[in-house]
């Protein structure tokens, strides 16, 4: 315990990670853009590390994959890729991102779809209006759409489900499925679902049409750079699934790199910024079983660990529920909640790094890309318990990498009051930031 901390406790900013001087534009390249997406991967930063640890045709994992940027980055150098992801929008937005289409097929598609995107000529309710309608979740529906807006929105639906093409629809789902924020009442300037009454909606057909333009564009982008050898075999060289990083199907000892970044602990709720895609494409989704399949919720569940492999973690969750746990000398029941949440956090990494130590090569190198935080007056070291649980699980600590993370670099809540321990929606005296720092922990498997 007191070596990680002290290891930690010595390590400076490495300014060569850090990425300042990036836009938005040159981390957005390709199909990067096509769907907005919390804590994504710099695909520079990802690209770097499956280089400096990896070659040519290895098999680079990431099982909290998110978007799809590692996946990406790792066909666009020839490696073959496989990603997990428990989140049904996580793989869709995968799946269209890493999935090249021929230009001329997929401009044929869209061109045949926008000419049916008329809603004076499809004035009857269409089968997603239905599906929608008879949904226990249409009063949640209802709550961020206005009526005009579900009606367009189900006629887009409707003629995306018509496409034969799996590809096709898989693209045109992640364009509609990145509007759906834009078209309703959520709050764009939150990072919580959060609703904004004087918001100015946009209409929901030429935003869609806008959208998949611009995808279009960059799917052609895309096919044209993709490695020849790769865009031959796609398939032999991208897996994708949707599936709980702790059961990655995968066989023993057939990983070399696993490049990831893992959720943040009571950050928010993963499942909840995409519930606006779930309402649409899943509809009968129960949202707070939904919550609890996510590693980092704050939602109450059993986790078959018993213990925790890390000194600091146990510390961790034992000064959350006693120093932690008063302010001003009365009870902070957030905290005393996060107690739980974080000790579940901290169970169910350790069970991913199990996994991990099963489906990676002996010399092969799992790559974790996490930051810190604080509750209240306690330090959540996220990064050096997952360093202290690796180690105890069985790998070898490399090293560990310290980066700034310049604040529009990468979409986090970015300040927390510190004397609740809750996310702030303003700037103040008695606010701080979040996540000024995250680490890069270089592991090998012996």
């Amino acid at each position: 315990m007191k070596h990680i901390l002290k290891y930690f406790a010595s390590l400076k900013t490495d300014e060569s990670w850090t990425y300042r001087d990036l836009t938005p534009k040159d981390t957005a390249y390709l199909t990067h853009s096509y769907h907005r997406y919390p804590a994504k991967f710099i695909p520079q930063l990802v690209r770097r590390i499956i280089k400096e640890y990896s070659n040519e045709e290895e098999l680079i994992c990431d099982p909290f994959v998110g978007c799809g940027t590692t996946l990406l980055e790792a066909l666009l150098i020839q490696r073959r890729a496989l990603g997990v992801d428990i989140n049904p929008v996580a793989y869709l937005i995968t799946k269209a991102k890493t999935t090249y289409i021929k230009p001329q097929l997929l401009e044929m598609h869209v061109s045949k779809l926008f000419a049916k995107l008329n809603p004076q000529k499809n004035k009857t309710d269409n089968k997603v209006m239905e599906r929608i309608r008879e949904s226990p979740n249409y009063d949640r529906v209802r709550f961020w759409f206005g009526d005009d807006t579900i009606r367009n929105l189900s006629l887009i639906l409707s003629l995306i489900e018509d496409m034969q093409e799996k590809a096709v629809q898989d693209f045109l789902k992640c364009g509609f499925s990145h509007i759906l924020k834009n078209c309703s009442c959520w709050n764009m300037d939150s990072i919580k679902p959060a609703r904004d009454k004087d918001k100015n909606i946009p209409r929901a057909i030429p935003t869609f049409k806008r959208r998949i333009i611009h995808m279009t564009r960059k799917n052609k982008e895309y096919y044209e750079i993709l490695p020849k050898k790769v865009k031959a075999r796609l398939s032999d060289y991208l897996d994708v699934f949707c599936e709980d990083c702790r059961h990655i199907p995968c066989e023993d000892e057939y990983v070399s790199i696993i490049a990831t970044s893992p959720p943040y602990v009571t950050s928010y709720e993963y499942a909840d910024l995409h519930q606006l895609t779930l309402l649409w494409i899943n509809p009968e989704t129960d949202m707070t079983e939904n919550r609890k399949d996510h590693i980092g919720t704050t939602q109450p569940k059993d986790v078959s660990v018993k213990e925790i492999h890390s000194e600091i973690g146990n510390e961790i969750v034992r000064r959350l529920k006693n120093e932690g746990s008063k302010v001003n000398g009365n009870k902070n029941h957030y905290l005393n909640g996060c107690a739980d949440a974080v000790f579940t956090y901290f169970a169910e990494m350790q069970q991913a790094f199990e996994q991990f130590t099963r489906v990676l090569k002996p010399g092969g190198i799992a790559s974790i890309v996490i930051g810190n935080t604080t509750l209240g007056d306690v330090n959540i070291l996220n990064a050096e318990v997952l360093s202290e649980i690796s180690i105890n699980v069985g790998f070898k600590l490399l090293k560990v990498i310290k980066r700034q993370i310049p604040s529009n670099k990468k979409w986090l809540p970015s300040i927390r009051n510190q004397e609740t321990g809750q996310f702030a929606s303003t700037n103040c005296a008695s606010n701080k930031l979040v996540y000024p720092h995250e680490y890069i922990i270089i592991l090998e498997k012996p």
